[in-house]
């Protein structure tokens, strides 16, 4: 609720319809998310060689376009490069590869090539690396990159089915990571709890790893008992996830007696410390990813985003819709001294003790995000910290706001400049034994709330969602998207929204006059075989007659408020 005038506000589109959801605070525009098809730049190496298990051969092969090698094995070991200077490219033709995949310093793998002309497209054209339910994938390497791959099938009984980097930090990038899984430590004990699994069913980041990963398409992906389901990090591994989808993955699949050992179905971040070095902090990056519909089991936490032990990364700009947890934190859980930044993310659909929660001493700062329609309520802090301030919290079932404080070590948390309205249960639940009650100030509180500031009214939000007929639906499972033929037509300007068919969410990934491409699979229950219309859900914005604008208290920062959109 910052100073500002309605200059700042939106007009309305056809339909009444406006793009681009509050709370986000975007590096990239929505429709960059996802694997692309990228042109290799043969300049950026001293050669550039060429594999195909559909033409090539290992007995008479050399790497060139005539003469491609067979696997990739055999190239990796025809190749030398230990340097930078003498740095490779590896063009892998379409087909399925069953070799295991040892990546190599200085050695780039690109998959998608059409062998017959070396024309990439990395979903005509697919390079499958396929663990064949037998092993591990890929061994990530440092200085080097995979891009373009489907890589599929793994299946081990340790960490990282899909992908390891251990020590190593590899560019993983426009791969599709689908159908791997970890299985659940050898003798593991059911009867017992919080026991340490074999995790990331998708990519295991281990031992101070720092992979970079990026636009990539990680879905479908499993532990029997263990975290991170489609990205594990831990024990200072410092990954930078950005730009990807994160859908369908699970934790906990066999984790038949509810151990409580399989946390973070999309990501889990064990001991991920922030660095502060001369007063400047320095947080790794979970940004601008669509994180959907992914399943903890086992009654873990964590439906999207797990953060314990120290684990503090930057999580900014996601999409986390329609996650589920058996336990707590339907979205995220922050835990055991963990301190993450929180900002700018929508987090909507979420199933599981609170949107957020922090328990166990957690802290988070969490600042201009959008929270709505999660089933169990907005945020909660149990004997943990945290800075709220510029966020909309509104229509969850359960409180907007839970805080719980038995502790006398705690400073009372802080909350300012939020919206609390629509929530099905409209208190704000406040419980200190010891300290000071936090304090909620300069916030609108449907109800009211005694503090500075604070007002109950209508926040008049701009009316920016409708319903619309469907005409068809299609699903395409190599892109994880639904192409939507709607019945009218809608405005031009939908990218990024969030939208809902059902129970199934999504988020627009592109769109055209009558139709839409969104991310997500909006068939199957409560989907496109259980109703005929599709919502585009508000964005939750103030309107210019909004009592919310000039009542907060950070008028000085107006740019950051990201209720205030122009577009």
């Amino acid at each position: 609720m910052r100073r500002t005038s309605a200059l700042f506000l939106a007009a309305l589109l056809v339909c009444g319809i406006t793009a681009q959801a509050p709370g986000r605070e975007a590096d990239e525009a929505p429709d960059h998310i996802g694997p692309r098809t990228e042109a290799v730049s043969p300049e950026r190496y001293a050669r550039v060689l060429h594999v195909s298990q559909t033409s090539g051969s290992d007995e008479i092969g050399d790497g060139s376009e005539q003469r491609p090698w067979k696997t990739i094995g055999q190239a990796l070991a025809k190749v030398s490069a230990t340097a930078n200077s003498s740095r490779a490219a590896l063009l892998v033709g379409a087909g399925a590869y069953g070799e295991p995949l040892q990546m190599r310093p200085n050695i780039d793998l690109y998959g998608g090539f059409d062998p017959s002309t070396w024309e990439r497209d990395i979903i005509a054209h697919a390079t499958v690396l396929d663990g064949q339910s037998a092993r591990r994938v890929v061994v990530g390497a440092s200085d080097a990159r995979i891009d373009g791959f489907v890589i599929r099938g793994g299946r081990v009984q340790a960490p990282g089915a899909g992908i390891l980097c251990d020590r190593a930090s590899p560019t993983i990038t426009n791969n599709t990571i689908t159908g791997n899984a970890t299985l659940e430590p050898a003798g593991y004990i059911h009867a017992l709890m919080h026991q340490v699994g074999n995790d990331g069913g998708g990519i295991a980041c281990v031992n101070g790893a720092a992979p970079i990963i990026a636009n990539n398409l990680i879905s479908g992906n499993s532990t029997g008992v263990g975290g991170g389901g489609g990205i594990a990090t831990s024990n200072y591994a410092a990954p930078i996830i950005l730009n990807n989808v994160l859908c369908d993955n699970l934790t906990g699949a066999t984790d038949r007696n509810q151990s409580r050992s399989s946390n973070g179905a999309a990501i889990s971040c064990v001991n991920l410390p922030m660095k502060v070095q001369a007063g400047d902090t320095s947080r790794k990056r979970i940004a601008n990813n669509v994180i959907l519909n992914n399943r903890v089991s086992g009654r873990s936490d964590a439906g999207g985003i797990y953060c314990d032990y120290d684990a503090s990364p930057e999580i900014a700009g996601n999409f986390i819709l329609g996650n589920t947890a058996e336990d707590d934190g339907g979205a995220i859980y922050v835990m055991k001294s963990s301190e993450p930044a929180i900002r700018g993310n929508v987090i909507a659909g979420n199933t599981g003790g609170g949107a957020i929660r922090l328990s166990k001493e957690g802290r988070a700062w969490i600042e201009n995000n959008l929270l709505f329609a999660n089933s169990t309520g907005g945020v909660t802090c149990n004997r943990s910290w945290m800075t709220l301030k510029n966020n909309t919290i509104v229509n969850n079932t359960g409180n907007g706001m839970a805080y719980e404080n038995d502790t006398r070590h705690l400073q009372p948390s802080v909350a300012s400049s939020n919206i609390f309205f629509g929530n099905v249960d409209n208190k704000i639940r406040i419980q200190s034994k010891f300290s000071p009650p936090m304090a909620i100030t300069h916030s609108l509180v449907q109800g009211g709330y005694k503090g500075e500031g604070n007002i109950n009214a209508d926040p008049q939000f701009i009316d920016d969602g409708c319903v619309l007929p469907v005409a068809a639906v299609e699903f395409d499972e190599a892109r994880y998207q639904t192409r939507l033929t709607l019945g009218e037509e809608i405005g031009p300007k939908l990218s990024g929204r969030v939208v809902r068919m059902g129970s199934r969410w999504g988020v627009v990934h592109e769109c055209g006059s009558k139709n839409l491409v969104v991310w997500g699979d909006l068939r199957g229950p409560g989907g496109a075989h259980g109703a005929r219309k599709f919502e585009i859900l508000p964005t939750y914005r103030l309107s210019a007659g909004s009592p919310c604008i000039g009542a907060g208290r950070h008028g000085t920062n107006i740019g950051s408020d990201q209720r205030m959109r122009k577009n």
